[in-house]
């Protein structure tokens, strides 16, 4: 068992973003009869689990869901919303990565600043264009 201190020092988040997931109920760590919370192994890799999701730009509502889901015998709701969840994650995902390639292509495609000349320039402009034009195009389907 770890201390709240002792749990936010090995999963390098705040105290206070610890007591919050209790309060949501995402995590709920034992007590001490002082009233100190207590994390389990099992806690903490909950907490993991979180910390993974939130950085795959889970919100903590979609987390909640997700989370919900492997607790326990889900509902036939449950189980469809979760899906539905993981098929827009996907998605949003293949998207990212899409962009990122463009963005590193373009990247890729800068020479040294000091040698890009009218031609290099209106090279880049269209190039960017090209992306931003792709942007556009997800924000308004959104």
């Amino acid at each position: 068992m770890k201390s709240i201190k002792e749990a936010a020092e090995e999963l390098r988040i705040s105290k206070s973003t610890l007591r919050y997931y209790d309060q949501i109920s995402l995590v709920k760590p034992s007590r001490e009869q002082n009233g100190y919370r207590m994390y389990s192994e099992e806690e903490i890799t909950r907490i993991k689990y979180i910390i993974v999701m939130k950085y795959g730009d889970f919100k903590i509502d979609e987390i909640q869901t997700m989370m919900h889901s492997m607790e326990s015998e889900p509902s036939e709701d449950c189980i469809e919303r979760t899906e539905a969840l993981l098929a827009e994650k996907q998605k949003e995902f293949q998207y990212k990565i899409a962009f990122y390639q463009e963005m590193l292509s373009l990247l890729e495609a800068v020479p040294n600043l000091s040698d890009i000349d009218d031609q290099k320039e209106l090279e880049i402009n269209n190039y960017i264009d090209r992306v931003f034009q792709k942007l556009a195009q997800k924000d308004a389907i959104k």
